[in-house]
Order: C-alpha cells, then sequence, then structure tokens
C-alpha cells in the first residue's frame, strides 16, 4: 500500500511514519482520513446511487474515449501527463531499471550504480559586483562649449548572487554516492551528506553537508527516459521530479 502525503503529494512506501520529502507525519494523516471518511459515508451514499445511474449511462462512451486515449499514447510513444507521479513512484521502489551506461567511476566494494545521466550541466550561485555612480549638483554655463560644475561625483558598489554555468560533464547515482564527473570539476559525496534536495522542471538543487552554496545538476530534461514497468511503456523527459525519486530511493 502506497502512503501519499497529504501536505506535498509524495507518495511514500507502505509502513512509513513520516514523509521523507517534507517530514510530515503520516499516522495523523491517516487517523484524520478515517475520521472524514466516517462523517462523510451517509452523504456519499445517496450520491453514489444518483452516480451509478450516469455511470450506467456513460459506459460505453467511455469505454470507446478509453480506447481512442490509449491508442493516442501508443502512438506517440510518451508517457500520459496523470501517470508521472506514477513513474516518480516505480523510480522511488526501484522497480524500473534505469540508463547506467557509460559508468564512468570506478565502484566501491558493494556499491552498484543505479544511475548515469551524459550531458548534465552543473550550475552554482556567483556573486556579481557592479558599480553605480553618477554626478550630483548644479551646473554654470561660462561660455560656448564651456560650463563649470559645482557638484561631485558619488559612487558605491553592489553586490548580488546570479547562479552560473560551472560545469558540464556526467551525473552518476550509486547506493551510495553521488558523482559529477566534469572537465573542470569532480564532485563525490555520500548520500548521507544531503541535506534537501529541490526538484525543478529541468533541474534539482541539492544543498549537503560542509558546502554552503546550493549545487543544480540541470538540462534534465533534455535526456530522455526510454521505460518500461509490467505492460506500460513509454518515453518521457527525464524530469527534475524524477532524479529526485531516484535519489531519495537510495537513501531510505
Amino acid at each position: 500500500m502506497i502512503i501519499k502525503c497529504s501536505r506535498c503529494g509524495f507518495m511514500n512506501k507502505d509502513g512509513a511514519r513520516f514523509c521523507v520529502n517534507c517530514g510530515n507525519n503520516l499516522e495523523e494523516d491517516n487517523s484524520s482520513r478515517n475520521n472524514n471518511t466516517h462523517n462523510h459515508a451517509s452523504n456519499n451514499n445517496a450520491q453514489d446511487n444518483a452516480s451509478n445511474s450516469n455511470a450506467r449511462n456513460n459506459n460505453a462512451e467511455g469505454n470507446n474515449n478509453a480506447r481512442n486515449n490509449t491508442a493516442g499514447n501508443n502512438r506517440n510513444n510518451n508517457i500520459p501527463i496523470n501517470n508521472l507521479e506514477w513513474l516518480g513512484q516505480q523510480i522511488y521502489e526501484g522497480n524500473l531499471p534505469l540508463p547506467t551506461d557509460g559508468c564512468p567511476i570506478i565502484l566501491k566494494r558493494s556499491e552498484t550504480p543505479v544511475l548515469v545521466l551524459h550531458n548534465v550541466t552543473l550550475k552554482e550561485p556567483r556573486s556579481i559586483r557592479t558599480s553605480v555612480g553618477g554626478y550630483g549638483g548644479p551646473t554654470i554655463r561660462i561660455a560656448k562649449g564651456f560650463s563649470l560644475r559645482l557638484g561631485g561625483v558619488s559612487h558605491r558598489s553592489m553586490s548580488h548572487e546570479e547562479i552560473q554555468d560551472i560545469d558540464r560533464g556526467t551525473l552518476t547515482i550509486t547506493n551510495k554516492r553521488l558523482i559529477f564527473s566534469g572537465s573542470m570539476k569532480l564532485i563525490n559525496y555520500n548520500l548521507n551528506k544531503i541535506l534537501s534536495i529541490t526538484d525543478y522542471k529541468d533541474a534539482i538543487g541539492i544543498q549537503r553537508d560542509n558546502k554552503q552554496k546550493t549545487e543544480y545538476f540541470a538540462n534534465l530534461d533534455n535526456i530522455i527516459l526510454t521505460y518500461q514497468v509490467d505492460d506500460q511503456s513509454g518515453k518521457t523527459p527525464f524530469y527534475g521530479f524524477l532524479l529526485k525519486a531516484a535519489i531519495l530511493g537510495q537513501m531510505e
């Protein structure tokens, strides 16, 4: 049985007491759901009777639509959007083999590759300093083409952070480590050093122990994942939340 967190929507393994994504108390969620189910049971019975009548009338039309949708999905060979949550759960539980071709690292004893992604961009925040200045004060015209400026020039320096590309390389996830192998930079640390993971459409941001700034691994949606689980198969961009699910599945 999969337990869905009411706070963030993450699908947790059976028996989990707390959500691995946000820390929400899943046992309190379950108790609340049971009370709500009991209080609304009588109202739902009346609605169910009316719905059953409509369902019988629409059953034939619904079946035809389902067949047409399935045929369209097979032709496009793309994952239906409502199955993305299911796919993330399969990755989290380890039911879906992920690509590991071209693993660039030497594995340690009892270490196995889980996921290898090529052409990943490493991004990090960088401080950008800019100078702001200008002239202030009155100007008196003395002659044609000549003037006397009685004010002065002010100047100040301002700093802000921008997320910039640092390197491009291969991101490897094993059952123990995260390794980024770039042309200029090598990152290597155990998964238990990870403090938080934020997922985006095309990237994830990782905060880890003894590292002040967030590291971003981007351009993930340019990588296409071909999947097959039981009787379901297709292709989808490797969105950030899928990489997050793969990492969290190894941290359990």
